[in-house]
């Protein structure tokens, strides 16, 4: 089940990824959604993701993956402050990592904590026309604090951004395609280390983890590794 899962979000990813990298798209709804609920994935303990964007009538959520980012956004909204809108309005970055240690904001961190939130991410989408900015809720702190964390969290950005109306493409779109490459090159190998040590997805790639960390090298440098062993062992 879970190898199934993980491929699903492969997919998604893929998707979300080629559209991006070669935009416009005529029917962006579908892919929008599917890119916030990636969000969902980003980090463990993630139970939110969503868009914040200014429109003639003020500040608005135009894309959730869930219930409980539009009612933050909208706690933020109606205070008239918060990380959403500060990064929407700044077009940077703005990360709190313990809603509890916090003195920022004090009516989120209230309302974070009545949901049972305790970090949050939002990143500010400098491609539009328009202020706004793409929103992570954790129930767990410091869940965006890792930098693989914030870079994957950065690339999601880049893509929502590509797919919005009037968003530009991202200016290193050869980037986008190049990670969307790297990206099934890690997948190919978590499903060699899936059939040949009968691993499921999720130990798979925490093997793979594991051996980044002993040897201090990347994932993608290690599944490269796996694919190119495999090559050899199969040619003629």
């Amino acid at each position: 089940m879970a190898s199934k899962v993980g491929s699903m979000i492969d997919q998604h990813w893929a998707s979300v990824l080629a559209a991006a990298a070669s935009p416009p798209v005529s029917d962006p709804g579908d892919l929008l959604r599917t890119a916030v609920r990636l969000g969902l994935d980003i980090a463990p303990g993630t139970s939110g993701c969503s868009v914040t964007e200014l429109t003639g009538s003020g500040y608005r959520t135009t894309v959730s993956a869930n219930e409980l980012a539009v009612a933050l956004d909208q706690r933020q909204y109606d205070a008239g402050t918060g990380p959403c809108l500060s990064a929407a309005s700044g077009g940077a970055v703005e990360r709190l990592d313990d809603m509890v240690r916090e003195a920022r904001f004090p009516e989120f961190r209230t309302a974070a904590a009545e949901a049972g939130v305790r970090s949050s991410l939002s990143v500010g989408l400098t491609g539009l026309d328009r202020p706004a900015a793409l929103n992570l809720y954790a129930g767990t702190p410091g869940a965006y604090a890792a930098g693989r964390t914030l870079a994957v969290a950065d690339l999601l950005a880049r893509c929502v951004t590509a797919l919005l109306p009037g968003g530009r493409p991202p200016p290193d779109s050869a980037g986008l395609a190049a990670e969307r490459a790297r990206g099934d090159r890690i997948s190919r190998a978590l499903r060699l280390l899936m059939a040949t040590r009968r691993l499921d997805r999720a130990a798979a790639f925490a093997e793979l983890t594991r051996q980044s960390q002993r040897q201090g090298r990347s994932v993608a440098e290690l599944a490269e590794d796996l694919l190119l062993r495999a090559g050899r062992q199969n040619a003629p």
